[in-house]
C-alpha cells in the first residue's frame, strides 16, 4: 500500500499573553473511516483549556494546490505558503482565528523519511518540518472579544501509509524552547515494543538532524544525548493542558460498518455531556499535551510543550 492512508498539518503558536494555540487540519484523518477532512482548533490560556473547536468537511470539496501549498474549504478556511511566511485562516460560528508566521528564509521542506521504528517493506511513516521557529503574529477572536497575537509559532507535515493504531504502542514528542532555539525530541515505540528517537535542532535560520539521539530519564530531570552534545534539562513546573480520547480503527475493519458506528459513538460520548462517562468504553487511543518550565544546563532557562499518544 503505497497510497497514504493518514496526511495531517500541523500549527502551534506560543504567545506572550498566555495563550498557546494547536492547530491541525487533516486532510486524511486517522481516527476516521468517513471521507472527511477535520479543521481541528486547541486553545489555551494561561496553561489552562480554554476552547476547543473543530469542523468535518468533505474531502472531495477541499481544494487543494501545490508549489506553493494551498489547502481551502471556503473563503474564511485555508492554510496558504508562500514565500517567506504561511497563513492559517479559521472561522467556525462565533469563533475565528488568523494567523501569520513569518520567517528568516523560505519555507523549507526538511523531512525525516521514516519515523517507524522496524518498518515492512515500502511501509513509511514521514515527518516533514516546514517552520521549526517562527515569528507569529496574528488575533483570536470569540465573540465580539478579539484578542492580538504574537509569540513563537511551528509548522510541520505528516503523512504515512500504515494504520497507526496497528502498527504503532504510543509516541512522545517534546519541543524545549531555550534562548534563540528549539530542540525537538520524538520517541516512537511500535506494537513489538522496538523503539526509535529522532531529533531536530533548530538554531541561527537552520534545522539540523542530529545522527544519534538518546533519552534518560529520572524523576523530573531529563538528558538528552544529542551526537556529541549533552543538555539536562530539570522541569520546575509542570501544566496538564488536555488529556483526549477519541476512536481509531486498524486497517482491516476500516471499510466495514461497525467501525463507522463506534467512531460516532464515541463522538457523541466525547462531546455530548450527559454521555461522556460512556467515552472510556467508546474510544481507544488517548492523547495528552503538557507545557513545563525549568532549567537547561543549570542555567538556562526553558520552556517546553510535549505531547503523549498511547495507542
Amino acid at each position: 500500500m503505497n497510497q497514504p492512508s493518514f496526511e495531517w498539518y500541523y500549527i502551534d503558536t506560543h504567545c506572550h499573553n498566555g495563550y498557546d494555540i494547536v492547530f491541525t487540519l487533516h486532510t486524511i484523518p486517522f481516527m476516521s473511516v468517513f471521507e472527511i477532512a477535520i479543521w481541528d482548533l486547541f486553545v489555551y490560556k494561561d496553561n489552562r483549556p480554554y476552547l476547543h473547536r473543530f469542523f468535518t468537511w468533505p474531502r472531495n470539496r477541499m481544494q487543494r494546490q501545490n508549489a506553493p501549498l494551498l489547502l481551502q474549504a471556503d473563503k474564511y478556511n485555508y492554510l496558504q505558503h508562500d514565500r517567506d511566511s504561511i497563513l492559517l485562516s479559521f472561522k467556525e460560528k462565533d469563533i475565528e482565528l488568523k494567523l501569520k508566521l513569518i520567517q528568516d528564509r523560505p519555507v523549507s521542506y526538511s523531512a525525516e523519511k521514516n519515523l517507524l521504528p522496524d518498518p515492512a517493506a515500502n511501509a513509511y511513516f514521514e515527518w516533514v518540518v516546514f517552520s521549526p521557529l517562527c515569528t507569529v503574529e496574528g488575533r483570536f477572536r470569540k465573540g465580539n472579544e478579539v484578542t492580538p497575537l504574537h509569540g513563537l509559532g511551528y509548522h510541520d507535515y505528516n503523512t504515512g501509509n500504515v494504520f497507526l493504531k496497528s502498527e504503532l504502542k504510543q509516541w512522545k514528542w517534546n519541543k524545549l524552547y531555550f534562548e534563540d532555539r528549539l530542540l525537538i525530541v520524538g520517541n516512537i515505540e511500535d506494537r513489538s515494543g522496538k523503539s526509535k528517537i529522532v531529533s531536530a535542532l533548530a538554531a541561527d535560520g537552520t534545522l539540523q538532524w542530529p545522527t544519534n539521539t538518546a533519552i534518560e530519564k529520572h524523576q523530573n530531570t531529563i538528558r538528552y544525548f544529542i551526537d556529541d552534545n549533552e543538555f539536562v534539562y530539570e522541569e520546575t513546573k509542570i501544566y496538564k493542558l488536555d488529556d483526549i480520547r477519541f476512536f481509531t480503527c486498524p486497517a482491516e475493519r476500516k471499510h466495514q460498518w461497525l467501525p463507522k458506528l463506534r467512531e460516532l459513538m464515541a463522538y457523541f460520548s466525547i462531546t455530548n455531556p450527559l454521555l461522556k462517562p460512556l467515552k472510556y468504553v467508546t474510544t481507544n487511543v488517548r492523547y495528552k499535551r503538557f507545557r513545563s518550565e525549568g532549567i537547561l544546563n543549570g542555567q538556562i532557562k526553558c520552556q517546553t510543550f510535549y505531547e503523549e499518544m498511547y495507542f
